[in-house]
């Protein structure tokens, strides 16, 4: 889901060069611009490509950490004691697409691991979660 509008944008991007390329006389400027802002569009794709593949939950048994970053990585963390509780979000494109966000609270502080967007299988993750939580810490 997190490729979605970049994929419509580009698709939409590189249909309307085809058109122009193809409705545009000969020796047009236009055709050459609108190219241009395809390859603008088509590395936009690349990028967030790239991001969504770099992007990692990291649950250990002492924190939760968000890696993330193409050119500049960030890593957000939260240690486990400090979560105070938890919640999925699933809209229902995302319970069709299989994907969920999950809100973390946590003691009086804003953390950088607030929300979390576009965590595949929401609901097997949140019970493993929650079971490291709140649960008997056995595994």
């Amino acid at each position: 889901m997190m490729m979605f509008w970049p994929l419509v944008v580009t698709y939409l991007a590189l249909m309307f060069t085809a058109f122009v390329w193809l409705a545009t006389p000969p020796g047009n400027p236009l055709p050459t611009l609108v190219l241009l802002l395809s390859l603008v569009a088509v590395g936009w794709l690349v990028f967030r490509v790239a991001d969504w593949a770099v992007e990692r939950l990291v649950l250990t048994d002492q924190r939760i950490l968000l890696l993330s970053g193409v050119l500049t990585r960030k890593v957000g963390m939260m240690p486990l004691p400090k979560v105070t509780d938890m919640t999925y979000e699933r809209s229902v494109l995302g319970r069709l697409t299989g994907y969920g966000t999950f809100v973390m609270e946590s003691a009086g502080q804003d953390q950088a691991l607030h929300r979390v967007a576009y965590i595949p299988a929401p609901d097997v993750l949140y019970l493993e979660v929650a079971d490291l939580l709140f649960g008997s810490h056995e595994r």
